[in-house]
């Protein structure tokens, strides 16, 4: 009897123990907050700073579709498409300017910039060809091209 009342009350009391002290840890770890930054914690450099050795990296994989006739193309045939690809690309989001408030009804709000480039990874990339034309095809350069033909 006294094992039964045990487990119940382990059953009871021990997950929100459990729940409380991992939102606590979730929250010291991944939450950015104005200590955070005064302290320059690990939570807080690797969120601003994308070079940090600790920064995970993201990857962006980009495939391209290559006109393998264009020649006929010009000659109003139906173009033959061939995919490229991957080329990978590392993105890095620098965040500056990081700013902490309080409103007026006490939410606390963090407001940055963030300055987002890309750098070419050429040992990920399978298919890479030194001297190639691309030619990208953007929808404004597109809606153009339609609205000076009619």
């Amino acid at each position: 009897m006294v094992f039964g009342l045990a487990c119940i009350g382990l059953a009871v009391f021990l997950p929100p123990a459990i729940d409380q002290a991992l939102d606590d840890a979730l929250t010291q770890q991944v939450l950015i907050t104005a200590s955070n930054q005064a302290n320059n914690d690990d939570s807080y450099r690797t969120w601003s700073d994308p070079t940090d050795p600790d920064s995970p990296p993201v990857y962006y994989n980009v495939y391209v579709w290559n006109t393998t006739n264009p020649h006929d193309v010009v000659l109003g045939k139906t173009p033959e498409l061939s995919e490229r690809g991957p080329y990978v690309y590392r993105e890095y989001k620098q965040r500056f300017n990081v700013s902490f408030d309080v409103d007026d009804q006490l939410r606390r709000t963090m407001s940055y910039r963030v300055y987002t480039y890309y750098i070419f990874q050429r040992d990920m990339t399978e298919y890479v060809v030194e001297c190639c034309v691309c030619i990208l095809l953007s929808c404004c350069r597109l809606l153009l091209c339609i609205c000076i033909i009619y």
